[in-house]
Formats: C-alpha cells, structure tokens, sequence
C-alpha cells in the first residue's frame, strides 16, 4: 500500500476516534441533564404530594379533635343542666341540697366536685362532703370565675387548678350559672375534670412536631399541650394569624425548621 493511501486511512481513523469522543461526550452530557431534569420534575412532584398530604393529614386531625372537643362539651353541658333542673325543683328544700349534690357527684365520674355559692362569694353547700372549702375564700373574686351570669345559661371558665377547697389540685373547667333554691339566690358550680380531655389533645400528633391547640371565640389561649412551655415564654403561637381566618389549612414559614 503506498504512502499516501496510508496517510489517508490513518487522518479517517484519527478523525472518527475524535468524532467518538465527541459523541460520548455529547450523551454524557445529556445524559446528566436529562437526570437533573428527572430529579428537579420528581423534587416538586414528591414536594407538592408531602405538602398535600400533609394538609389532609392535618386537616382530617383538627376536624376530629374539634369533634371530640364538641362532644366533650355537650356532655358537660347536659349534666350541667341537669343538675340544673333538679334544683330548681320547687318542692326542694334548703336542707335537701346537699344530698342532691351528693347523688350527681357519684353518678358522674368527670364532675370533680358541685357547690352552691351565696351573694357572699362562700360554698355553702357541696359535694362531695369530705372536701374542705378554703376560708375566707371568696369564689367571685377568682380570676376564672365569669362574670354577668344569665339565667338558665351555663358559663366555662378557661381550664384551671381548682382552689376552693384544701388539698385539692385538680384540673377543671368550672361551669357556673345563677339560680334561686328555696327562695334564695345562688350561683351554680360545678368542676369538670379537664385532665381525660387534656390528655387527648397532649396525644394528638401531625407529624414529626405539629400539634393541636384550643382557642376561644375572643381569640385567647384556652390549651396548648406544651402549656408549661407556654407559662415560661418557651413556645409561642401566631394567633394574630388565625384570628380572622375562616376553618381550612393555612400554610406559613417556621423560621427555626423552615
């Protein structure tokens, strides 16, 4: 083969060669891009999917937690009332009231205790009897007690420990109301045990840290599972936020997970 021939075929091999690189250079690259593309189209699809996902999750855990809250109330609110129409019995007597009270006591295992209150601010009758009432203690100087009671209507107090009596630490929601036994005008209270419903909300979960908390209609905090977090400034709530919201899921940036 002559020279020149020679010199022809080996400048072709040199060139394809190059062309080969420049080939797997090429599916190299797009190969990399198409994985990016790939990995970025995925990244907001799975995002989007945690996102939704945790909305519904959210939204289904406040929904039932608003139920059980709901359904909590209505019972304390029946056995309120009553209480409420037995002593408003116009055949029963002063001297009668305390074993009235002391019967719904026993018949009702959330009722912490009942009491009757006089224009004094004094328990003058309750259940059960092996409690002690505080002297000198005046029930409507309370902090939780609520004031501009209506007739016929039943008043919650925000969750509390109980103080009237001694040596008693329960956690409560008073429920009180005005009403005239035997001719004579009283308030109504009755301490619900707030600890079993406590209890459920400290055991709600979204999630690795979400959390279920209650507000009222003014827009102030009724309970938080990490209330003694709360009471030394460790956690905070944005519930300037929520307060003119309708009910949905709402989301906003965490600035210490975000």
């Amino acid at each position: 083969m002559s020279q020149p021939i020679k010199k022809t075929i080996k400048l072709i091999m040199e060139k394809f060669k190059s062309l080969r690189i420049i080939l797997a250079l090429s599916l190299a690259v797009i190969s990399i891009l198409t994985i990016l593309l790939f990995a970025g189209f995925f990244s907001v699809t799975f995002k989007e999917t945690l996102v939704n996902t945790t909305k519904t999750t959210t939204q289904q855990s406040v929904v039932q937690s608003s139920i059980t809250l709901a359904n909590e109330i209505d019972n304390m609110t029946g056995m309120a009332y009553g209480i409420l129409d037995e002593l408003k019995s116009s055949s029963l007597k002063k001297t009668e009231v305390a074993d009235l009270l002391g019967v719904r006591y026993r018949l009702n295992r959330n009722i912490v205790s009942i009491g009757l209150i006089n224009a004094g601010g004094q328990i003058v009758d309750h259940a059960p009897s092996q409690y002690t009432p505080k002297k000198e203690l005046k029930v409507y100087e309370q902090e939780w007690f609520q004031k501009n009671l209506k007739p016929n209507q039943f008043s919650f107090s925000l969750p509390h420990v109980q103080d009237l009596f001694e040596k008693n630490d329960h956690w409560v929601l008073s429920d009180t109301t005005p009403i005239i036994v035997d001719k004579e005008e009283y308030v109504l209270l009755i301490d619900f045990n707030f600890n079993s419903l406590g209890n459920y909300f400290d055991k709600v979960s979204i999630g690795k840290r979400g959390y279920s908390f209650i507000v009222d209609s003014q827009n102030a905090l009724v309970y938080h599972p990490q209330q003694q977090n709360r009471q030394i400034n460790a956690k905070e709530e944005n519930i300037a936020f929520i307060a003119d919201k309708p009910d949905g899921v709402y989301i906003t940036r965490n600035k210490k997970h975000a």
